[in-house]
């Protein structure tokens, strides 16, 4: 470090060491306040990047032919009893029924209610007639098992292929609000990437923008509270068969649960392993506490930052957590060991001295090793995709974060 640098640093840092911590504790209590605001999101748009041709695709079709959201159950009968006995038909009967009063339910589509066109074959002369189904009486439950595997209309999406595994299909409302957000949104966007957008439309886009993520945190919790509403239901059955749920809004669900279940478990794991990694090293509690409260501060400043601005977490780059605990912790390691090692050369020395002495020596290195960690990680911005470059950006801010406050705390 230049002569002019460390006396600035000497200047300001260290001869007011109370006042420089006393700041730190400021900015970190400021921005945890934003923390009850922090979000995980696992939509579609977090994985995508603005105008993507194929979700922009999906949406379209779904909005053409009114179909939303969907949740599939499958239902398999336990050993010795088969998917076509009256057993087997009364339970699906009553989870079609059940399905039917979850919210925003609009059509339970089974086996039990599909029209049967080959059992036997029915002319087209009759095709405006009520169809027959598999509780029509008198209907031959094996046409009809043939049919579900061999027809072109059902083959492989009733029934599977051994005949012994059936899905259900709970139709979900079109929530035509969401459809008109996302719509206001892109059309604003991509007038902006073509043609630029007016003063007022740019505040417009905000707005809308702000809307849209607003009621997608509203809609992730309706979402949320269905999927769990569905998974009660189908523990009433479970005696009686093997039932599995699936479906676009469950994934969602359970990728947020399995996000914040990655950051609890990692990052109490690797607090845990910190705290024994230091003190097997060091061997006293100063040089524990002080690592750890470094990478505290660089943690909740990053956390509460992205809750500050709504930057929400992903599956990809929830993982920045862990990741940047263990790089601070490495960093404060070389600190800390370059000045016992002058401590020890110098017991006479002063505090101020050996800390000089150890920024002085330590700085370039430091700075080097973590701008090369940032050209990594920021490498991840151009891979185009979405969760990937918000993890680069993510881990680039936070490594800029734990370099400052290595040398400050």
């Amino acid at each position: 470090m230049s002569e002019r640098l460390l006396h600035a640093y000497e200047r300001i840092v260290l001869l007011h060491p109370k006042s420089v911590l006393l700041l730190v504790l400021l900015v970190t209590v400021a921005l945890a306040l934003g923390l009850p605001n922090f979000k995980l999101d696992a939509s579609a748009d977090s994985l995508t990047l603005e105008n993507d041709n194929d979700l922009d695709y999906f949406r379209e079709i779904n909005e053409r032919y009114g179909s939303g959201d969907f949740l599939v159950v499958t239902y398999s009968p336990l050993a010795g009893d088969d998917l076509f006995s009256d057993k087997s038909l009364a339970t699906l009967t009553a989870i079609t029924e059940d399905l039917k009063q979850v919210e925003d339910v609009v059509n339970v589509l089974s086996m039990i209610n599909v029209p049967l066109l080959y059992s036997p074959k029915v002319p087209v002369s009759q095709l405006h007639e009520t169809p027959r189904t598999l509780l029509t009486r008198g209907v031959d439950r094996e046409m009809a098992k043939q049919e579900f595997l061999n027809s072109p209309v059902f083959r492989k999406l009733i029934l599977g292929p051994e005949g012994q595994t059936t899905a259900l299909l709970a139709s979900i409302k079109v929530d035509q609000r969401y459809i008109d957000l996302v719509r206001g949104r892109d059309a604003l966007r991509l007038k902006r990437k073509t043609e630029g957008l007016s003063a007022e439309e740019t505040v417009q886009l905000a707005t809308v923008s702000k809307a849209f993520l607003d009621y997608r945190t509203e809609r992730a919790v309706v979402e949320k509270a269905r999927v769990k509403a569905v998974r009660a239901l189908m523990d009433n059955y479970r005696d009686r068969a093997q039932i599995f749920l699936g479906g676009p809004s469950m994934i969602t669900a359970d990728m947020v649960d399995f996000i914040r279940s990655d950051l609890e478990v990692f990052g109490a794991g690797i607090t845990l392993f910190i705290v024994i990694t230091l003190a097997i090293i060091f061997r006293q509690i100063r040089w524990v506490m002080l690592p750890l409260a470094t990478c505290g501060f660089a943690i909740v400043m990053m956390l509460g930052w992205l809750s500050w601005i709504d930057w929400r977490l992903t599956v990809i780059s929830s993982n920045f957590v862990a990741l940047l605990l263990v790089l601070t912790m490495a960093l404060t390691i070389h600190l800390i060991v370059r000045y016992r090692e002058l401590h020890h050369e110098n017991p006479e020395a002063s505090q101020l001295e050996l800390v000089r002495d150890m920024v002085n020596f330590m700085a370039r290195p430091c700075i080097y090793t973590v701008l090369t960690t940032i050209v990594a990680f920021a490498s991840l911005v151009v891979s185009g995709i979405r969760p990937v470059i918000d993890f680069g950006w993510m881990m680039t801010i936070g490594l800029a974060v734990s370099l400052v406050l290595g040398f400050l705390v």
